[in-house]
Order: C-alpha cells, then sequence, then structure tokens
C-alpha cells in the first residue's frame, strides 16, 4: 500500500473518530513532514496548528477562575426540619396515589344512571366553584398590582 493511500486511509479515520494516538501521531508527522499529497494539502493547516495549540499556557489555573462556592454546614435542627417536611410530602403523596390506604375512599360505585349524573353534577360544581374563588383571587392580585404602576 502507497504511503499516499495509507495517509488517505488514515485521514478518513480521523474524522471518523476511529485512530488511535498513535495514528493521530503519525498523521500530525506527515503533514509536518512537508511531502503531503495534493489532494491533502487542505487539512495541512488544521494539522500544523496542532502544535501551536498545544504550545498555549494558561495565565492562571483554572481553578482561580471559578467562583468559590461558600458551603454552610447545616445544624441537626435543620435535618430535622428536612426530614419532617420529607415525610409529610411523602404521606400526601401516598394519600393523593391511593386514598383509601389513609381510610378514606373517593370511589363510589353507582348503579341508577341518574344517580351517577347527579353526583356528577355536584362534583362539576365542587371544581367550578373552587376554580372561580382561584380565578377571582388571581384577579384581585392583578388589579393591586395595576393600582402600583410597576406595570404602565
Amino acid at each position: 500500500m502507497s504511503d499516499s493511500k495509507y495517509f488517505k486511509d488514515l485521514l478518513e479515520k480521523y474524522w471518523n473518530c476511529e485512530t488511535s494516538v498513535e495514528e493521530e501521531y503519525q498523521l500530525k508527522q506527515y503533514y509536518q513532514n512537508g511531502q503531503v499529497d495534493s489532494e491533502m494539502v487542505p487539512f495541512k493547516s488544521f494539522f500544523t496548528s496542532l502544535d501551536d495549540l498545544s504550545n498555549i499556557k494558561m495565565e492562571k489555573p483554572l481553578e482561580s477562575l471559578m467562583p468559590r462556592s461558600t458551603v454552610k454546614s447545616l445544624n441537626v435542627r435543620s435535618w430535622v426540619y428536612a426530614a419532617a417536611a420529607f415525610l409529610a410530602l411523602g404521606f400526601i403523596a401516598t394519600w393523593m396515589i391511593n386514598p383509601a390506604l389513609l381510610g378514606k375512599s373517593s370511589m363510589v360505585e353507582v348503579k341508577d344512571p341518574q344517580e351517577a349524573l347527579a353526583i356528577t353534577k355536584e362534583a362539576l360544581s365542587i371544581f367550578s366553584n373552587t376554580v372561580n374563588t382561584g380565578s377571582e383571587t388571581v384577579e384581585i392580585s392583578v388589579s393591586h398590582i395595576e393600582n402600583i404602576n410597576l406595570l404602565k
């Protein structure tokens, strides 16, 4: 196999990220040698610039450029609060997933279609009232913000 064919294949392997460190070194040496095949000349500046890039030295260590984080030690009280919050969230999640685990069941089995319609209407009415209360609160909050003149 001729040198030209070998280095063309090696260059193809390089662009596909399949070369070893030794093969990359061979490519670098090939381009630095100066006797480069005419088809491979466009890549010469890339491989010869790798030496220039490897000689770049940082003025300051990388660690000095990163902001220092202040780590606060947590005392026992903080851990107790965190554990209590975690347990509360666990109970709430359990209840939302399966309310029967806490003794209440939100499931009602109804065989009469009229009774089912009445229960559905009642549930939708409760939901509607809750949504209306929430939207009224939002409207009041927006009117307070508008009165402050922050958005004008």
